[in-house]
């Protein structure tokens, strides 16, 4: 007999980079299997924006199965550094979040290549 808690640590290893300049993709490793505590039914990628004219906005939030290790930010604000924390959750409830990172978009008709080479 198994109960699930919440998972005891965050996702590891978050990182990202710009895809366009309205996008970025966001990848993690899983909570490592013995602090999950249950099955992992969803990611929590939380974000907000933190540069430019854009700061102190609103902190956005998306859900993500599971199943899944990354997620593409989408109808994100050119040039603009965003912070990012994903946690993982249960069926009980929310695990911490990750250690924050913040990642810019891409400058209006900046290429990925360009921005990747940037990082």
């Amino acid at each position: 007999w198994f109960v699930s808690l919440v998972p005891s640590s965050a996702p590891r290893n978050v990182q990202g980079y710009a895809t366009s300049s309205t996008s970025i993709r966001v990848s993690w490793i899983s909570v490592a299997a013995a602090q999950r505590n249950g099955i992992i039914n969803f990611y929590t990628v939380r974000y907000i924006a933190v540069a430019g004219a854009y700061r102190n906005g609103t902190l956005r939030e998306v859900e993500v199965s599971g199943a899944s290790n990354q997620i593409d930010l989408r109808e994100l604000e050119a040039s603009v550094k965003y912070n990012i924390t994903i946690s993982a959750s249960t069926s009980v409830g929310e695990g911490p979040e990750s250690s924050m990172i913040t990642l810019r978009t891409a400058e209006a008709g900046e290429s990925k290549l360009k921005e990747y080479l940037k990082r």
